[in-house]
């Protein structure tokens, strides 16, 4: 293998062969078979946001290291009544509850998804985690 080959990304799963070269004795054949580790997808979300219109943290807004490609993300209140829900991975928690300003206190977010890794592999997973929203 080259520098080239052997560089980050370079090099696929798949079978490979190597010899060894000799002038006074036949080749030695070795045979490899690269498997791609699986990197699992990570979700941030932050564990408190304030939605009071500053500009700041004013979004209950997650970050990946994957994209994502279909996305269901709920949140919940202490009673288990669902507060927010989107199947858009752009659309994010603004703190409303029919339009009017959800209570101060912990939510229950849950985020369902199919993800694209780095690597172009379909990771399918959840998260769930307690949120608290401050006024």
């Amino acid at each position: 293998f080259t520098e080239d080959e052997l560089s980050p990304g370079a090099v696929r799963a798949g079978h490979y062969k190597a010899s060894s070269r000799s002038n006074c004795n036949p080749p030695v054949v070795y045979t490899y078979q690269l498997q791609k580790q699986a990197c699992n997808c990570s979700i941030y979300l932050p564990n408190i946001f304030s939605p009071n219109g500053d500009g700041q943290n004013d979004l209950l807004e997650f970050s990946s290291n994957c994209t994502p490609v279909e996305w269901h993300m709920q949140v919940f209140d202490r009673w288990g009544n669902q507060v927010f829900e989107s199947r858009d991975a752009g659309l994010f928690w603004d703190g409303a509850f029919r339009q009017k300003p959800a209570l101060p206190g912990v939510y229950f977010a849950v985020i369902h998804y199919r993800m694209l890794d780095n690597g172009g592999v379909l990771q399918n997973g959840y998260f769930a985690q307690e949120v608290a929203v401050f006024r």
